[in-house]
C-alpha cells in the first residue's frame, strides 16, 4: 500500500470521525462538558481531514509535516479525552453516545497508527528518535488535555473552582509549549530536563489537589506523567 492510500484512508477516517464527532456533540445537549468537547474535537478532525486532502496531492513530504504532526498528536489527545467521558460516566444513561464514542476510539487507535507508522517510515526513525517523537506527542496532548479540562472544573465544586482552573492552564500551557520545543530542539538536553521538571511538578501537585478535589482526571492525568516520566530519564541517560 502506498503512501498516498495510506493518506487517503488516514483522511477519509478523520472525516468519519469529525461527522461522528458532531453527531455525539448534538446528541449530547444537556451534558455541558461532553457536547462542548466533542464540538471543539469536530472543529479538529473535519479541517485536518481536509487539508490532509489536499496535501495528499503533493509529493513533498515538508508540506504536509505538521499536518502529520497535528494529526498524530489530535489522535492521540482523543482517546484520551475519550476514555476519560466514558470512565466519568458523561453520557450519564445515552447508551447510543456510549457506542459512538467506543467506535471513535477505535477509530483514533487507527488514525494514530498510521500517521505514527508513516512519519516514522518517511524519516527513517531509529529507536531513540520514535522515543523523542512519541514524548512529544504525548506532552503536547497532555497540554491540550489540561487546558480543556477546565470546562470539567467550571461546574465543579466550589463553582467554578478556581484553584483546579489555575493549575490545569498553568501545566497545560507550558505542557503544549515544551512540547513544541521537545520537537523543535531534538538534541537538547536541557528541554528534556525542563519536561521532566514539569512532569514530577504537575503529579506531585495534582496528587495533593487530588485529596481535596477527588476527580478522575486527575488520576487519568497523573497515570499519563508516570508513564512518560521514565522515558524521558531514559532521553536524558541517553544524552
Amino acid at each position: 500500500m502506498n503512501d498516498k492510500i495510506r493518506l487517503g484512508i488516514l483522511s477519509l477516517l478523520m472525516m468519519i470521525s469529525g461527522v461522528l464527532h458532531l453527531i455525539a456533540g448534538f446528541l449530547s445537549i444537556g451534558l455541558l462538558e461532553l457536547s462542548v468537547t466533542l464540538i471543539i474535537f469536530t472543529c479538529f478532525f473535519l479541517p485536518l481531514s481536509f487539508l490532509l486532502m489536499i496535501q495528499i496531492r503533493k509529493n513533498s513530504f515538508a508540506e504536509k509535516e505538521n499536518i502529520v504532526i497535528m494529526s498524530t498528536t489530535v489522535s492521540f489527545l482523543n482517546i484520551l479525552m475519550l476514555f476519560t467521558q466514558i470512565l466519568i460516566n458523561s453520557p450519564q444513561n445515552r447508551y447510543d453516545i456510549y457506542l459512538i464514542l467506543v467506535l471513535l476510539i477505535v477509530i483514533d487507535i487507527i488514525n494514530f497508527s498510521f500517521v505514527f507508522e508513516f512519519k516514522s517510515r518517511i524519516e527513517q526513525m531509529e529507536f531513540n528518535d520514535k522515543l523523542n517523537y512519541f514524548c512529544m506527542v504525548v506532552i503536547r496532548g497532555l497540554g491540550i488535555s489540561l487546558v480543556l479540562n477546565v470546562l470539567t472544573w467550571i461546574g465543579y465544586p466550589p463553582d467554578p473552582n478556581f484553584l483546579m482552573i489555575l493549575y490545569v492552564l498553568l501545566f497545560g500551557g507550558l505542557f503544549i509549549i515544551n512540547g513544541y520545543f521537545l520537537f523543535l530542539k531534538k538534541k537538547k538536553k536541557i528541554i528534556d530536563i525542563e519536561v521532566l521538571i514539569l512532569l514530577f511538578s504537575a503529579l506531585i501537585i495534582g496528587l495533593l489537589l487530588y485529596f481535596y478535589f477527588p476527580h478522575p482526571n486527575i488520576l487519568i492525568s497523573a497515570f499519563l506523567y508516570i508513564l512518560i516520566i521514565p522515558m524521558i530519564i531514559y532521553k536524558i541517560k541517553i544524552k
